[in-house]
């Protein structure tokens, strides 16, 4: 966001950050401001009732996986700069989905 909006700013500085690393993603809750994916995706996840009790350390492991390797994989795919680029983040993009898959598929076969 090369101008961020008054109000953005606002929130950002209550989380600690200032106009240069004030930057999207930013959730406000009743607890605060959250100002990172990783910590965004845990708090929505907890705070609904479809979060799996006693199943914590699995959706945290998920939630880990994608915001450490498929999101930053997805979004490669959106800045590449000429087609040999895009094709190149598109393949560990879809390397990532398959890493994912295998994680969840191994998950499912401990829980049998």
């Amino acid at each position: 966001m090369a101008r961020k909006p008054p109000r953005f700013l606002e929130l950002a500085s209550t989380a600690g950050r200032d106009a240069a690393t004030a930057k999207v993603p930013l959730l406000e809750c009743a607890d605060g401001v959250i100002v990172e994916s990783l910590d965004i995706a845990r708090h929505l996840t907890r705070s609904t009732p479809l979060y799996p009790a006693g199943d914590s350390v699995a959706v945290d492991g998920f939630i880990e996986l994608w915001c450490e390797t498929v999101e930053r994989t997805y979004y490669d795919v959106l800045r590449a700069g000429c087609n040999a680029e895009a094709r190149s983040a598109l393949a560990a993009f879809i390397t990532a989905l398959s890493q994912l898959e295998d994680r969840l598929w191994q998950q499912r076969m401990q829980r049998r």
